[in-house]
């Protein structure tokens, strides 16, 4: 069974920080297992974490040249991913690319306030495949 490494979240008694959500600080690779290690780098060694999928408030999910600051994620270039298509959920997006069925529209650039849930980048395959869509 894989090392599962929790994160620390404290909020404190500080009102701003507290509005502004929890400060979470990420496992020290000391406390990572050697296959947890693995994983990380197959992650570094994913195309451009530019171009990912945006999972947002309300389920909506975009995909497109991210940015995010401390109170927005930017999206440009972005297209809605109306219908995902897929038979493995919305993973298969991002390691694949699009498939057959998956539906889109493109929206132009989206400011988005930090109503941010994940963001999901793409494996080189996939990249690939979305950039020619996307043209």
């Amino acid at each position: 069974m894989e090392e599962i490494v929790k994160h620390s979240v404290t909020l404190g008694s500080d009102p701003k920080r507290m509005l502004n959500g929890p400060t979470i600080s990420p496992p020290s690779n000391t406390a990572i297992g050697e296959n947890a290690l693995r994983k990380l780098d197959e992650v570094e060694e994913r195309a451009s974490p530019k171009l990912a999928i945006v999972v947002l408030d309300r389920g909506f999910v975009y995909i497109g040249n991210v940015s995010v600051n401390e109170q927005w994620c930017r999206i440009t270039d972005a297209a809605n991913i109306r219908y995902w298509g897929t038979t493995r959920g919305l993973g298969q997006l991002a390691l694949e690319g699009p498939q057959s069925a998956t539906r889109i529209d493109s929206v132009g650039s989206i400011d988005a306030p930090r109503a941010v849930i994940h963001i999901i980048y793409l494996s080189k395959e996939a990249l690939q495949k979305w950039q020619t869509l996307l043209r």
